[in-house]
């Protein structure tokens, strides 16, 4: 977890990137205290001891950031250019996008480099592609037979080669030795590192480590712990090629109404019965409890700025969003901090960001269903478990009515309102490390095949297959508002679909 601004030392979970945005922050660990002002960023390593104190107008913008050939306390100068992109990857963190967090790493300027890996130009090789880099320790044909190409090894080799300009054997040692360097720099033993990235023996995996680096693993090791050269400064790249792809949600329902910002590109919203077209710089206000799913084109970034919990009253359907501006706009950055955030920008009101887009968008009348509904899923999300009968006596109507009023509001059956609220809960519980057991007790499954049945018609696949995005760190830094009664999961975007 992160620390608290008031300086209590915490030992930190993951690698993390603070980006002083404005003002300045005083960062204290083993190595001692600095002072980061604004337009500059410090990387501090997983397992580190790190005290931060933080005043009003200050904004540090937190990122999950990989290191390379770097060590714990490095200094990086953030450029505007990389705003975006350390937005995407803080707001990809929260856990709301259907698929893989957007990358940041931080690499050393001193001592031997890591080479980038280079990937393939066209969708269905990269998407592959990822696969392997996610698990690097498949053999060549392990990958052929799970990537589902339908190719044969001849013409994955021969495509390989002419877009990135390495065969496959030497793609896949390339990314083995990029995903070792991470895992080194971590502090893992050479031993550890070269079973986890597919090496049967460290003798082999020292040869293939010293043909990409130039250095054994030892060597490469010794030289960012001391620091040589110049290791203490480094760079923040961005992996190239991460925009390629567009993204989204999956379909979905929140316990809270959700402000959500395009900051760069425009975005779209998909409700039931209405598209709501964003461009570059609006936002947009999603009712809780509303079947939804947003719609990201390559290029783009959108962001949460905010939300409030359906228990406070209903919000009537979007009609038209609000201008609120560009991602330069530090303003709205410290709000969406704020709001998701217990260090980014402590002196800025919490709710600023969602009241702002609430005011300035335009919505349709609020209803008496409109607040049913936002009072439905904020209960249902904080109490999964309780059944229908319990919910309709808590809300003050019978179990019929309450059938018709989410029909006629959310569009949408009572019975598959309620399983999209227990599984978009569901998923983000997942990410925050728990088992499918525990999930489903915790979202009102008895037996566990129910479950599994009900998450696969939601996410088209069984939790067990699934690849959920971790959202521990997320979990752990972001929560600034919890509950009453916490469930398995919540914390960080949990906020989004819980009250």
């Amino acid at each position: 977890m992160l620390p608290a601004p008031q300086g209590d030392s915490v030992r930190i979970r993951e690698s993390v990137l603070f980006a002083v945005l404005a003002g300045s922050a005083r960062f204290r660990t083993t190595a001692g205290e600095v002072v980061v002002e604004t337009g500059q960023g410090i990387w501090i390593a997983a397992g580190e001891l790190l005290a931060i104190w933080v005043e009003d107008g200050d904004v540090v913008l937190p990122v999950p950031a990989t290191g390379v050939g770097v060590v714990s306390g490095a200094r990086v100068a953030v450029e505007d250019r990389l705003l975006p992109d350390l937005a995407q990857a803080f707001g990809g963190s929260l856990g709301y996008l259907d698929g893989a967090p957007f990358p940041v790493e931080v690499h050393g300027l001193g001592g031997p480099a890591v080479p980038e890996l280079v990937w393939p130009a066209s969708r269905d090789l990269r998407a592959c592609a990822e696969v392997l880099a996610q698990q690097p320790e498949m053999d060549v044909a392990q990958w052929l037979e799970r990537s589902a190409l339908g190719w044969s090894q001849r013409t994955v080799q021969r495509n390989f080669l002419a877009e990135t300009g390495l065969t496959l054997t030497g793609w896949l040692r390339r990314c083995r030795v990029v995903s070792a360097a991470k895992l080194i720099a971590q502090g893992r033993s050479l031993e550890w590192v070269a079973h986890k990235v597919g090496y049967q023996s460290l003798g082999g995996f020292i040869r293939a480590f010293s043909r990409e680096v130039g250095v054994t693993p030892g060597q490469w090791r010794e030289r960012i712990q001391i620091g040589e050269g110049d290791a203490f400064e480094a760079r923040i790249v961005i992996p190239r090629d991460v925009y390629v792809n567009s993204s989204g949600t999956w379909v979905r329902a929140n316990g809270a109404h959700v402000a959500v910002w395009a900051a760069v590109g425009g975005s779209r919203l998909v409700l039931r019965d209405r598209v709501v077209d964003m461009a570059e710089g609006e936002a947009i206000v999603i009712p809780a409890g509303t079947p939804n799913s947003l719609e990201i084109p390559a290029g783009s970034v959108l962001l949460p700025i905010g939300f409030l919990s359906g228990a406070e009253g209903g919000v009537g359907a979007p009609l038209c969003p609000a201008h609120l501006g560009a991602i330069t706009d530090v303003r709205l950055l410290s709000m969406m901090l704020a709001a998701y955030t217990a260090i980014g920008a402590v002196g800025q009101d919490s709710g600023a960001g969602f009241q702002e887009v609430l005011t300035r968008a335009t919505y349709a009348e609020v209803s008496a269903g409109d607040a049913v509904l936002a009072k439905f899923a904020s209960m249902s999300a904080r109490s999964p478990h309780l059944s229908n009968a319990e919910l309709s006596r808590q809300l003050g109507m019978d179990e019929r009515m309450l059938q018709r009023a989410m029909n006629q509001r959310a569009g949408v059956s009572l019975a598959v309102l309620r399983r999209l609220l227990r599984m978009t809960g569901a998923r983000h519980m997942l990410g925050s490390g728990a088992k499918p057991s525990e999930v489903s007790r915790e979202v009102g499954y008895a037996h566990l095949p129910a479950f599994t049945r009900a998450f696969r018609a939601v996410h088209g696949a069984p939790p067990a297959e699934l690849h959920v995005q971790d959202l521990r760190f997320a979990r752990a830094a972001w929560g600034q508002r919890t509950l009453e009664r916490p469930v398995v999961g919540v914390g960080g975007y949990g906020a989004l679909h819980a009250s």
